[in-house]
């Protein structure tokens, strides 16, 4: 039967995990190279049923948050699927100098995000149709709002943080933030206290696998 592939951690991470994945499948673990890739049998139950395929990814992300609290992974897109143990085998050696030096340099580093919006005022709201150029200058203003209050979380943050990226997006600002696991609390805290400008939004969460952190090779 084919393979989901959850994450790859190290082999010696002394962590306890979860008994069952998706589809309630046992979870398994493939060992080589010095790395250890957690799998569970896959049937496609989910591959035509939106409410199965949602359960699934629900299943699929809870097995990545009980491991993440206990070590450093890094996960693979769900649904990864492959054929056999002999294929994430040849996969961990392909692939081995690149997971190591990743999950060295992350060690107990957790991704934490905050998106950043100004929404927009419903058409008509103001009383007046906006031209086009009015438009573009409230979008750029928003911008370089949005900018600026991440620029001012950041330094806000700086105590708490290893390293910090942000990129705009169609619907804001979105940053992310290298956090030591124990320092996750902390950063929550900071974070939600922080003083934005009127009419900001500022969604936090977190933890997650610190993939915007991981060089793409």
């Amino acid at each position: 039967m084919p393979l989901l592939a959850y994450c790859i951690l190290k082999d010696d991470a002394g962590i306890e995990i979860p008994a069952t994945g998706v589809e309630n499948s046992p979870i398994a673990t493939v060992e080589g190279q010095g790395l250890r890739c957690l799998v569970s049998e896959y049937a496609h139950k989910s591959a035509t049923d939106t409410f199965a395929a949602k359960t699934s990814a629900l299943a699929f992300n809870r097995v990545l948050q009980d491991i993440l609290r206990q070590a450093g992974l890094i996960p693979f897109r769900f649904p990864t699927i492959l054929d056999s143990r002999a294929e994430i085998l040849n996969h961990l050696r392909e692939r081995a100098d690149y997971y190591r030096q990743a999950l060295d340099r992350l060690g107990d580093g957790v991704q934490m995000e905050v998106r950043l919006a100004i929404p927009e005022e419903p058409k008509g709201a103001s009383g007046r149709e906006l031209s086009g150029a009015d438009y573009l200058h409230r979008r750029q203003a928003a911008r370089r709002t949005l900018a600026q209050t991440g620029e001012r979380m950041r330094d806000r943050l700086s105590a708490l943080i290893r390293d910090w990226r942000q990129r705009d997006t169609p619907a804001g600002l979105r940053c992310y933030a290298l956090v030591a696991r124990s320092q996750v609390p902390g950063f929550l805290s900071l974070a939600r206290e922080m003083q934005i400008p009127p009419q900001t939004t500022a969604r936090v969460s977190g933890p997650w696998p610190a993939t915007e952190f991981m060089e793409n090779q």
